[in-house]
Parts: C-alpha cells; sequence; structure tokens
C-alpha cells in the first residue's frame, strides 16, 4: 500500500501515484488528499476575495481623494466671493445711501452671516479667516441711519420668531448653553411651528459647541427620527456620525456616515462625510 505524505512535495508526489498504473492507495488516504485540494482552492479564492477587496478599496481611496479635493476647491471659491460681498457691504455703507438701500444691506449681510454660520457648524468647515459680515449702518456723513420705527407684533407667530432669533443670537455670541435653552423653550411653547427640526437640530449644535457629544447626538436624533423631510436631516446626519467619531464609537459613526452619503450621494455633506471617514481609516 503506497502512504501519501502531507505537505506541498507530498501532495504532488500523491497526484503522481494516484495517476500511476498499478497504484493502490486507501480510501482514507483519498479522502485526505482530496481534503488537502479542497483546502488548498479555498485559500486561492480567499487570496482572489482579498486582491479584489484591496482594488476595490484602491479605487474608493481615489474617489475620495477627487472629492476632497473638489470640496477644497469650492470651499476656497465660496470664501472668496464672501470675502467679496463683505467688501462690497462694508463700501456701500460707509459711502451711505437711501433708506431702501441701507435695507437692501442689511439683508444681505444678514444672508452672509448666515452662509458662515451654515459653513462653520453644519459642515464643520474652519472659515475663521473671514471677518464678520457685520458693520455699522451708517450714512455718507458717518451718523447712525434713523429706522423708522415699527408697531410691536404681538401675535403668536411674531413671539416665536422673536424667542427663536433670540436663540440665534445667544448661539452666534458663543453663549451656547443659553441658546439651547431657548430653543429648548421653543420647541415646547411651538411644538406644531415649521422650524420646530431647526430648532431641534441647533439644540444639537449647542451641546456639539460644548462638547457634550452625547447629548448632541440624541439632539441630532430627534431631527433624524421625527423629521425626515426637514432641510436639517442631512446636516443631523453629518454631525450626529461627526459626534459619534468625538465619543470614540468609530463603527456608528462611521455607519450613520455612511447611510448619510448613500441617502445623499451628490451633497455637500456626504462629500464631508466621505473626507470624515477617510481621515479616521
Amino acid at each position: 500500500m503506497t502512504t501519501c505524505t502531507r505537505g506541498p512535495i507530498g501532495l504532488g508526489l500523491c497526484i503522481l501515484l494516484l495517476a500511476a498504473p498499478g497504484c493502490v492507495v486507501s480510501k482514507s488516504e483519498v479522502q485526505t488528499l482530496q481534503s488537502q485540494v479542497y483546502m488548498q482552492g479555498r485559500r486561492i479564492d480567499e487570496m482572489r476575495d482579498k486582491l479584489d477587496e484591496m482594488d476595490s478599496q484602491l479605487a474608493a481611496l481615489s474617489e475620495v481623494r477627487t472629492s476632497q479635493a473638489n470640496m477644497h476647491a469650492e470651499i476656497e471659491e465660496l470664501k472668496s466671493r464672501l470675502s467679496a460681498i463683505q467688501g462690497d457691504v462694508q463700501t456701500i455703507t460707509h459711502h451711505g445711501g437711501p433708506r431702501d438701500t441701507q435695507a437692501a444691506i442689511t439683508q444681505l449681510r444678514e444672508e452672509v452671516d448666515a452662509i458662515r454660520l451654515a459653513l462653520s457648524t453644519q459642515l464643520a468647515l474652519d472659515i475663521e479667516g473671514l471677518d464678520a459680515a457685520s458693520t455699522p449702518k451708517t450714512a455718507s456723513d458717518g451718523a447712525a441711519v434713523d429706522e423708522p420705527q415699527k408697531p410691536l407684533d404681538t401675535s403668536p407667530e411674531a413671539q416665536a420668531k422673536t424667542l427663536y432669533d433670540k436663540a440665534l443670537d445667544q448661539f452666534k455670541s458663543r453663549e451656547y448653553a443659553r441658546a439651547q435653552s431657548l430653543w429648548a423653550e421653543f420647541v415646547t411653547a411651538y411644538p406644531k411651528h415649521s422650524l420646530v427640526a431647526n430648532a431641534l437640530f441647533w439644540q444639537g449644535e449647542a451641546f456639539y459647541q460644548m462638547q457634550d457629544y452625547s447629548r448632541a447626538v440624541l439632539a441630532y436624533e430627534e431631527v433624524i427620527a421625527k423629521h425626515p423631510k426637514s432641510s436639517k436631516y442631512p446636516s443631523a446626519l453629518l454631525k450626529q456620525g461627526m459626534s459619534f467619531y468625538r465619543l470614540g464609537n468609530q463603527k456608528a459613526g462611521k455607519l450613520v456616515l455612511d447611510d448619510l452619503i448613500k441617502q445623499f450621494p451628490n451633497s455637500a455633506e456626504a462629500r464631508r462625510a466621505k473626507g470624515i471617514i477617510e481621515e479616521n481609516r
């Protein structure tokens, strides 16, 4: 009876012996040989799978780097545009003008501030190189422009807006605890208001700025779970994922960011999410 040795050389000899005329081997040796051949095949398949996975990862890495480069270019262009707009606002303001022009300037200034706030919070981007858009409203002689007195609006809608804006002002002043408290009051007092989802999101932002990431996660979840059609929904996913990363829970953070990328693949939030995932590999 012929005995097959183990290992690559023995395996090769066994194959030759099985093919040789008159060679007799036991059933158990044949089964051992078959098992070894099967295991070798499995190893080859596993290696092929790993090579395929590496190819996919390399392709994904290339895509992420391209997205990061494109997003960086977009951000730099936006910064330049904001700087130019702010310069125009300041120039026009210092030269003065009719009250309707001043009103337009005020509105433009507020829009610039809103863009700055969205970039620095919702997308967590550094735009510290830009000066604040707010500048004193002055006439050509340097005197303050007198605004006509408006009747006090005491309607529920006006009161709600006043409360919401007060919270936003506190947030801009970095009084985050006070801002969060006011937004919580707004949600309680006006649960059916169209800005409830925004107020919930900004509570998350306040907690995030205070580095209370656990409560930030919960606040963002209120938006995700209850207001999926809100404009703040993609930003809530992004910031919740970032909060999980801050808490050291990379698995949960990646799951949330992957969900964001899947739902909104072409959004600015998705591009930011890809960059965060890559940074934390």
